[in-house]
């Protein structure tokens, strides 16, 4: 594999875990997890169910919902509290690394 013109020796694809990839309208995403696949690593979408969640090293990019930000009532202040938890315990035993992902930080509301 070539990356701008240097050799590089001894690559090995990465284990790629995205909150979006692929799931809603977020063509950032989409784009991000396509370019990344072409690259040569492998690409799974983390949604909230139990059976997404990473159980091997590698990263772990999650675009920050408006979810953990604005939680309209105590149920969804709850679920996001434990996916929150569920991840960050899954990153401590797998040995991934978490990427908080933003982009048009001048465009958010926050």
């Amino acid at each position: 594999m070539q990356a701008e013109g240097l050799i590089v020796k001894n690559y090995k694809p990465i284990d790629i875990f995205m909150r979006p990839a692929w799931i809603g309208d977020n063509t950032f995403t989409h784009s991000l997890a396509d370019a990344l696949i072409d690259a040569g690593h492998d690409v799974n979408e983390i949604t909230s169910k139990w059976s997404s969640i990473p159980t091997r090293p590698g990263i772990v990019f999650l675009h920050w919902p408006d979810e953990f930000f604005y939680i309209k009532n105590a149920r969804l202040a709850v679920k996001a509290v434990i996916f929150l938890i569920r991840h960050k315990w899954a990153n401590a035993f797998n040995n991934q690394k978490l990427v908080w992902l933003v982009h048009k930080p001048r465009a958010a509301r926050w």
